[in-house]
């Protein structure tokens, strides 16, 4: 692993029947600018990519979860940097999402997505699905 590229983490969480996903409008980078994207943002020197998942879930919308209840899905990769991806199916607590940032957090239908949307997320929520649904022991690698 080359250490001076950056890192980030993603995080994708599903209601228990699959068909809402929470997702971020986002505000940065410029690149993603009123885009929908999942929750995540970057790894900090020397942490573990989970801790910063559940690190990143806190400070975004306000989600303590355990390491526990996320599942590794894969990584996205690009020449100087890397996303590790996590997904979670979201239990009805006393504690629900909201926004922490000035990037607003809401559920999207996932057969109904925007266009807006960062456009790999449509065929990459489907596959986070499908690994759930079967407990897939493995995980993807997309490289761009």
């Amino acid at each position: 692993m080359n250490y001076d590229m950056e890192q980030c983490v993603l995080e994708h969480i599903f209601k228990d029947n699959f068909s809402q996903v929470l997702l971020m409008q986002k505000n940065r980078p410029d690149w993603q600018k009123v885009k929908l994207n999942g929750i995540g943002g970057k790894i900090e020197k020397g942490e573990p990519h989970v801790e910063a998942m559940v690190r990143e879930m806190f400070e975004e919308i306000g989600l303590e979860r355990h390491i526990d209840e996320w599942q590794e899905v894969g990584e996205i990769k690009g020449e100087d940097w890397i996303t590790y991806v996590f997904t979670a199916i979201f239990r009805e607590t006393n504690d629900a999402p909201f926004s922490k940032t000035d990037e607003e957090v809401n559920w999207y239908e996932v057969n109904n997505l925007r266009k807006i949307i960062i456009s790999n997320l449509t065929w990459h929520i489907h596959i986070y699905i499908d690994m759930i649904k079967n407990k897939s022991p493995k995980h993807f690698t997309a490289r761009y």
